[in-house]
């Protein structure tokens, strides 16, 4: 496995990670939170499927 490979791997889980993190206790945080927090993990969720697709 290259480097390249292993960095996109540990991106994804990382992405993963962050993603079930925020959205694990959602109960606590505002409902206005929890919109733009939603609206940037899915942005960002999407420009690393992009990347690791095309990169």
């Amino acid at each position: 496995m290259s480097l390249l490979t292993l960095s996109k791997i540990v991106t994804i889980i990382g992405v993963a990670a962050l993603f079930i993190w925020t959205f694990k206790d959602s109960k606590q945080h505002e409902p206005d939170t929890l919109k733009y927090a939603s609206y940037m993990l899915s942005l960002l969720v999407f420009e690393v499927t992009l990347n690791v697709l095309w990169g």
